[in-house]
């Protein structure tokens, strides 16, 4: 999370949707500091933060869940950056890697697994991004798919701040083609659309036209809703699900 006193804004950090390259070229380049845990939650923030600093400009950032999740997988079948391998990066340790994501690395490793047999074996609930549930209260959310573009946008025409340069684009993932090469079953394609499928529709991601013939379930929206709620109410207790 990055907030600058000096422009009276502040930046939520969501995993995988670029969070890394804005958050290095706020503090580089437009007066910002970290506060708080990388990925800490937007509640947190409001926990803490001053009746002032509640009235900053708020934004964060989203991403197509399909390429997300292709990105993350590759990112644990690569060991990105040694990041499984490196004590440091540890969650016991003070990193970010938690026994959680160990065990998937694990999985996927000793089974050789590819992307349709990691989907359907670690993902089983609604999927929904972990600020989700307060976007509502932000300015602006970013969408990763126009992070540039967008990234601009915010600091010049919603902060008023000069753009010093174009955004670099940092953490990209490694031996990455189109994210859709990796639905390459009906099996996939309707698991997906199932985790996925209702947070696409509601942050407007289109079923990709070469998926004709399925569809998103009332039921598969049901579900997400119900999490959707069930999930404000452990977030705002200090919990996750």
């Amino acid at each position: 999370m990055i907030i600058s006193h000096k422009y009276k804004y502040l930046f939520v950090e969501v995993p995988h949707t670029g969070s890394t390259s804005i958050s290095e070229e706020l503090i580089a380049n437009y007066h910002g500091h970290p506060i708080l845990k990388k990925h800490s939650q937007y509640i947190e923030f409001l926990r803490q933060a001053s009746e002032d600093e509640k009235k900053y400009y708020i934004f964060s950032g989203v991403r197509n869940p399909l390429d997300e999740a292709v990105s993350v997988f590759l990112k644990i079948k690569n060991n990105h950056k040694g990041n499984y391998t490196s004590p440091d990066k540890l969650k016991v340790n003070g990193g970010f890697i938690t026994d959680k994501k160990l065990k998937i690395r694990k999985y996927v490793e000793e089974n050789n697994s590819d992307f349709g047999q990691y989907l359907i074996m670690f993902f089983k609930k609604p999927f929904d991004n972990m600020n989700a549930a307060y976007f509502h209260k932000m300015d602006y959310i970013i969408r990763f798919e126009q992070i540039a573009e967008e990234f601009s946008y915010v600091i010049e025409k919603n902060i008023g701040i000069d753009l010093k340069r174009a955004l670099p684009i940092v953490n990209k993932t490694q031996g990455k083609e189109s994210f859709l090469d990796y639905y390459d079953s009906e099996e996939v394609i309707e698991h997906a659309l199932d985790v996925f499928g209702p947070f696409m529709l509601k942050w407007g991601y289109k079923i990709p036209d070469t998926w004709d013939g399925f569809s998103v379930s009332a039921l598969s929206i049901l579900k997400f809703r119900v999490f959707e709620i069930l999930r404000k109410i452990y977030y705002n207790n200090g919990y996750r699900i």
